[in-house]
């Protein structure tokens, strides 16, 4: 396995610190919300694996902007 790049663990920690601190603290928000986040998260980091052929390990912002 190739050892992840320290944006790509950047990206990571952002990530979850939204997913675990931001959004619960969201008015309107349930545990069923930030499952279907992570859910989301979790099929498009699998879509740009596959069909992109980019590597979890080597996330870049750009992956993450229209």
């Amino acid at each position: 396995m190739k050892k992840a790049s320290k944006e790509s663990c950047r990206i990571a920690r952002y990530i979850n610190s939204w997913l675990t601190e931001y959004v619960p603290l969201q008015k309107a928000c349930s545990d069923h919300t930030v499952k279907s986040y992570y859910y989301a998260l979790s099929l498009y980091i699998e879509f740009l694996e596959t069909e992109k052929g980019v590597d979890p390990s080597s996330l870049q912002p750009e992956c993450f902007c229209r």
